[in-house]
């Protein structure tokens, strides 16, 4: 029997250096770098003026662990649908199979709270079983993206 063929699965983080809710994810986005260390990470930074020196700080100042690549005209974020900080966009292979809030932790009155829907874990969970998340697409809550 021919072993299964998972596509690569790569995760994008949108953010900035200074959305308040980008910083307060931070340390789950490091736990989710941790615990799924098959899929491949990455921080977006969108924002306009974003330098390599201002997303260095940001990265050492909440211990982030996963590669970062500038967006200063939001191109990426234009790619993959983005329009708020932080957004989390999940591909298997060149496929966008999710888009959307890390979990549930904040809701529309922007108040945190402690999450029920781990929504991108599950997602990248599916993504790495080679199976395309039952929900492919949830509605974060953040700072909008200049675009």
């Amino acid at each position: 029997m021919l072993p299964l063929f998972t596509p690569q699965v790569r995760v994008d983080f949108f953010i900035t250096s200074d959305c308040p809710i980008c910083r307060r994810y931070s340390p789950e986005v490091n736990r989710i770098v941790r615990d799924f260390p098959k899929a491949n990470f990455r921080m977006v930074y969108s924002e306009p003026g974003i330098t390599t020196k201002t997303a260095k700080q940001h990265q050492k100042e909440f211990k982030i662990m996963a590669p970062f690549l500038l967006d200063p005209k939001a191109v990426e974020a234009k790619r993959a649908g983005a329009t708020v900080v932080p957004t989390a966009v999940v591909y298997m292979g060149q496929s966008l199979v999710y888009r959307g809030r890390i979990d549930d932790a904040y809701g529309s009155d922007y108040k945190w709270r402690k999450p029920t829907s781990p929504d991108l874990r599950n997602a990248i969970q599916s993504a790495l079983a080679g199976q395309a998340p039952k929900v492919k697409e949830t509605k974060p809550i953040g700072c909008t993206i200049s675009l």
